[in-house]
């Protein structure tokens, strides 16, 4: 075995024995500090969905009124004439 692989294999030893040691003890700091973060990322992505269903309505509104307008022209133009 190369002396590069056995260094590897104990450096990932030890970090994996820190982990176990440590981590209890780190684990819920790193949760605490985290918190605030995934609190503004949830509230951020309420805000879009919001905005993106407001710009979707909007959206929605401008496409049914064209479709209402371009039906009434085509009826229009259907409709039998009475100006003879």
């Amino acid at each position: 075995m190369s002396a590069r692989l056995t260094f590897g294999l104990a450096a990932l030893g030890t970090a994996a024995a820190g982990a176990l040691v440590f981590g209890p003890v780190i684990a819920p700091a790193l949760l605490r500090a985290a918190k605030p973060a995934a609190k503004t990322a949830t509230r951020t992505a309420v805000i879009l969905a919001e905005r993106a269903g407001e710009s979707f309505a909007e959206f929605m509104e401008i496409v049914e009124d064209a479709y209402a307008e371009a039906e009434a022209e085509l009826a229009e133009s259907r409709a039998p004439s009475s100006e003879s």
